[in-house]
């Protein structure tokens, strides 16, 4: 059973929230608090999967509260639920929060947020692997292109459209960027799924302070060139699985979704890369003999949990083993997957699966000149 305690110094809103998931009690455990400090006094006696708390509240603060959560049980999903989203106090947030949400708050979205954050963790059996997933608040970037953006938001010559560009080239900073703007803190009335909207909608002083918080890579010198394929797999992936979207006559929207899944379908590998660094050119397979997972799913889970779309969950999490979804139409999924086989060498799949080919009536020939074309 799913155990979420929720915090808020406001009884009513507690009896709003008790109210609200009284359908849920046969699979949740929901328990209702009115400070941080009896909070962690809770999660010191029996774990917790979910933390949903408000911000401003009196002793102890929200903030404080998930910096606690997070060093003391970096396991448990971190959830915000407040009526009070300035701008400073969403920013100090980025790094402790999953994801946002503002009160008052629609019943079903906190049902979906909860839910989200959970339904991929049953393929992480290793506890160590979800303490890796739910600590982490920044993906590592190449300082290559952290030095690129940070040269382009300081020139009056570049929009914030080019400099969402440049971050669209980064699987770290399109991760982070997409979770920040599609939390319902800033209000927006619908999904923004590349960083170039993002940055514009988010405005410089934002996307400055995104990216000047952003986690360097800073490993040996020895992974470098792995990482380095990595970012060139994602962004020729990223590229192809837009061009396959367009050509089999997706709507913007799934283009845009195939852009992102072929940019971060390797993001697990980057979750990998403190605990298991052998990892890093070792296929799914392999993965899944020495850590019980794949980095498909392991980087499923923690977009699922940062809140990005559906879609490009569903792509990342089942990239090189599309038979595993559920889903069975042509959308990103299978134009990632058709990327990744049309990229080679550099993205570890020699071919795409033919019986996923078969099924959903797929010719590969109509696509193989996007290859030939990129590659020219």
């Amino acid at each position: 059973m799913v155990r979420v305690m929720f915090v808020d110094d406001e009884p009513q809103i507690l009896s709003g929230l008790r109210r609200m998931l009284r359908k849920e009690r046969s699979e949740w455990h929901p328990e209702f608090v009115t400070s941080g400090r009896e909070a962690l006094a809770r999660m010191e006696e029996a774990p917790f999967d979910v933390l949903v708390t408000d911000m401003r509240m009196p002793e102890m603060s929200g903030l404080e509260l998930l910096a606690a959560v997070k060093e003391r049980h970096p396991e448990t999903v971190r959830l915000v639920l407040s009526g009070h989203a300035d701008q400073e106090m969403t920013l100090k947030a980025v790094g402790l929060a999953h994801q946002y949400l503002s009160k008052p708050c629609d019943p079903e979205a906190l049902r979906t947020a909860v839910q989200r954050s959970l339904r991929l963790r049953i393929h992480l059996a290793d506890l160590g692997l979800k303490q890796a997933v739910s600590g982490l608040d920044f993906l590592p970037t190449l300082p290559s292109i952290y030095t690129r953006v940070v040269a382009a938001l300081r020139d009056p010559n570049q929009t914030l459209r080019d400099v969402g560009a440049i971050v669209a080239e980064d699987i770290g900073l399109t991760a982070k960027i997409l979770q920040v703007v599609n939390s319902s803190f800033f209000g927006l009335a619908r999904e923004v799924s590349t960083p170039q909207e993002a940055a514009v909608l988010l405005g410089g002083e934002i996307v400055t302070s995104l990216v000047l918080g952003a986690k360097l890579f800073d490993g040996p010198a020895s992974q470098m060139p792995a990482l380095e394929g990595l970012w060139r797999g994602a962004v020729t992936t990223a590229s192809r699985a837009r061009a396959i979207a367009d050509r089999a006559g997706l709507d913007r929207r799934s283009s845009e979704h195939s852009y992102v899944a072929g940019m971060l379908h390797h993001v697990g590998k980057l979750v990998l890369l403190d605990r298991h660094p052998t990892l890093l050119t070792a296929t799914a397979d392999e993965e899944e003999r020495a850590i019980g997972t794949h980095h498909g799913l392991l980087g499923a889970y923690l977009l699922d949990v940062w809140g990005l779309p559906d879609p490009v969950v569903e792509a990342v999490g089942f990239h090189d083993r599309p038979l595993e979804s559920p889903t069975r139409s042509f959308g990103p999924l299978a134009a990632v997957h058709l990327a990744i086989g049309l990229c080679g060498k550099d993205c570890h799949l020699a071919e795409p699966d033919p019986e996923f080919l078969a099924e959903l009536e797929i010719d590969l020939d109509a696509y193989a000149d996007l290859a030939e074309a990129d590659d020219a």
